[in-house]
């Protein structure tokens, strides 16, 4: 085999072991993995729909709001809404069903 044909199998042999051991392609993400803190309640309610329920704790010139979602999305969104502020998320854990 002359070195030009070699040289030419040795470099297609790496680049399929290359493609063959590469990542593959990361998703974007979807539904709950799209959530993330300070996101208005417009911008979840875009990404996830309507909450299946909510819960708003009044507390002194504030609430706290809980948007619960049902399976298959299953997570609790929760918001603080200061006076005089927008709403802003605070956090967004999945639902495991269960009462705390």
């Amino acid at each position: 085999m002359s070195s030009g044909r070699w040289l030419a199998a040795a470099a297609l042999l790496l680049a399929i072991f290359a493609t063959a051991s590469a990542a593959p392609p990361r998703q974007p993400a979807t539904g709950p993995d799209r959530i993330v803190p300070d996101m208005t309640p417009d911008r979840v309610r875009q990404i996830l729909g309507p909450p299946n329920r909510v819960a708003r704790q009044i507390l002194y010139h504030r609430y706290l709001e809980q948007w619960v979602y049902s399976p298959p999305v299953a997570v609790r969104a929760e918001f603080d809404r200061r006076s005089g502020q927008p709403a802003r998320l605070l956090s967004a854990t999945p639902d495991d069903g269960t009462r705390r």
